[in-house]
């Protein structure tokens, strides 16, 4: 492709041109075609149709893209974006990336990772928001400070350490009652109620039938 073969056009504020030449040594290549323009506001808008491989379509405002106002049935496809071969990019080098829809969002692919650097949220800001979050899986992972264990597990130990920790704890209000009393009635109570809650809800189970035990052998003592 030589600079003689270079062919411009201008209406107004729009230019076409054809086989320019890379005159910059761009990535890109040199232009097969291109259409150009600017608006009152010196704002540039090109769409132009490369050598090297890329079509290139940019503006220096924002670009909105409407589809399917006049589509004739509700469901189907209104919008079609594929790439055959190569990623699919999707950035926002300052803001925000939003994807919204009224029904379903699906994301489907071998796997999938989701990133956070600061903070990941399920849910909505308000308590209201999501009535319910459904984890379905044959086996479900949670890795932290204690290192990697399954979500069950992770919870019942997580829920066994409340039970039996801190001032409100079940375990901390049964050693305080000891300290006032030996109670024969509670203690056989407890225990009772230990063996019958954790048959039932395993630790933490265990941990509320005692308490409940413990309190209904007193009384009857």
């Amino acid at each position: 492709m030589t600079a003689d073969a270079w062919q411009q056009n201008i209406y107004g504020n729009l230019i076409i041109e054809s086989n320019k030449s890379d005159t910059v040594s761009d990535l890109a290549g040199g232009e097969a075609f291109s259409l150009k323009g600017v608006n009152k506001e010196g704002n540039r808008f090109i769409l132009a149709h490369h050598e090297g491989g890329i079509t290139r379509v940019e503006t220096e405002q924002g670009l909105q893209i409407d589809t399917g106002a006049k589509k004739t049935s509700n469901g189907g496809t209104a919008m079609q974006v594929t790439a055959h071969t190569g990623n699919l990019s999707l950035t926002a080098v300052k803001d925000h990336v939003l994807i919204k829809a009224s029904k379903t969002i699906t994301l489907d692919a071998n796997d999938i990772i989701i990133k956070g650097t600061n903070n990941i949220q399920i849910g909505g800001d308000d308590i209201g928001d999501t009535k319910e979050i459904k984890l379905i899986a044959q086996k479900i992972n949670v890795s932290g400070p204690a290192g990697r264990q399954d979500l069950l597990d992770h919870l019942k130990l997580s829920s066994f350490m409340a039970a039996t920790s801190g001032k409100l704890s079940f375990v901390s209000d049964a050693a305080l009652g000891m300290t006032k009393s030996f109670d024969i009635g509670g203690m056989a109570g407890g225990k009772l109620g230990a063996m019958a809650g954790g048959a039932i809800g395993g630790p933490v189970g265990a941990a509320i039938g005692s308490k409940i035990g413990e309190q209904i052998g007193s009384e009857v003592v």
